[in-house]
């Protein structure tokens, strides 16, 4: 692959396992750089690139996976960086992918709990530091009143989604118009 001005040979040694509700998840991303492209002549180093580990969050970085149970199960665990997060139906975030930029590898902790009366969504990341957090509160009123499953099913619930590094105001320009 080719990155800032350098080509890189990128090897990456994964691991999977998926025993019953575990499923486990573990990667090495490594680049190597082979040739400088800007500089007259170029050079084969196979250096590691150094950006992809500079960082205190790059330690986590071996671990894509780590699922318990699956998204409608009673208890649901997954830290992961390779699945897309949704809370509840969506309406709030669906489908979000935490890793576009290539420097960065963000780790994404979710968890769900669903019981007879009622139950909760919680997301956080990136780790170690969250920035994102999501969550997803709900009850099951009829199921305090009633056997029927169908009617037991109907829930009411509270969603709140959250960005600490979302800006608080908006800046805004304006520009005179004159007219001559």
């Amino acid at each position: 692959s080719e990155l800032d001005g350098y080509r890189y040979l990128v090897l990456t040694p994964d691991f999977n396992l998926i025993r019953g509700r575990l499923a486990l998840g573990l990667g090495f991303p490594l680049r190597f750089e082979t040739e400088d492209l800007i500089s007259d002549g170029g050079s084969a180093s196979f250096q590691l690139r150094a950006q992809d580990w500079d960082e205190i969050t790059d330690l986590l970085r071996p671990l894509r996976y780590f699922t318990w149970g699956r998204k409608e199960d009673n208890f649901y665990v997954d830290v992961n960086r390779v699945h897309a997060a949704t809370i509840g139906h969506g309406q709030l975030l669906r489908n979000f992918i935490p890793n576009l930029d290539i420097d960065e590898d963000r780790l994404y902790f979710s968890a769900d709990a669903y019981g007879q009366y009622g139950g909760f969504e919680f997301l956080a990341g990136s780790l170690p530091l969250p920035q994102h957090f999501g969550v997803l509160g709900f009850i099951k009123p009829l199921s305090f009143f009633t056997e029927d499953k169908q009617l037991q099913s109907l829930s009411i619930g509270l969603s709140y989604v959250g960005d600490l590094n979302a800006p608080t105001q908006l800046d805004t320009v304006s520009h005179a118009i004159t007219h001559e």
